[in-house]
């Protein structure tokens, strides 16, 4: 699967190694293009049972900015330099989210042994699905640490 936001080409790999350090259960995410710029939002369901144990805000920005900063050099680039990215979206869901979307996927037909987490997501009832249980959400800034540069030259 590639996501792609203007010049950017960012393979599930890449996203796979950037989320591999956090307590995610699950993970999916879309590229949102509904701006001009354009950035990506990533859906985590997080090893917490409630949201009282949820991590903090600047936990999840420094998630974001770590997530960023495992991307691409062409991400980078467009994210910092050229401005033709804007900043990564970590949204947190509550527990049990990608549960109901398996469930969703085969009363639609989808085969019970077969069927895994989308990485990359885009039909609307899933979006719908995802967007109906955030309970907490997170923007990168890159003034926090201001770590994220570029290595393109």
């Amino acid at each position: 699967m590639l996501f792609n936001i203007n010049s950017d080409k960012t393979d599930e790999s890449e996203l796979q190694k950037a989320v591999e350090n956090a307590f995610v259960v699950e993970y999916t995410s879309y590229a949102n293009t509904k701006t001009i710029s354009g950035h990506f939002v990533i859906y985590w369901e997080l090893l917490a049972k409630d949201s009282c144990n949820s991590p903090s805000e600047d936990v999840l920005a420094q998630c974001c900015l770590a997530m960023e900063e495992s991307l691409n050099s062409v991400y980078r680039q467009g994210r910092v330099t050229d401005n033709s990215i804007e900043a990564l979206e970590i949204r947190v869901v509550k527990s049990g989210t990608f549960k109901k979307l398996m469930d969703y996927a085969i009363s639609r037909g989808a085969s019970l042994i077969s069927s895994k987490v989308l990485r990359c997501v885009s039909f609307t009832p899933i979006m719908e699905l995802l967007d109906s249980r955030v309970y907490q959400h997170i923007l990168a800034c890159l003034c926090l640490i201001g770590l994220l540069t570029p290595s393109v030259k």
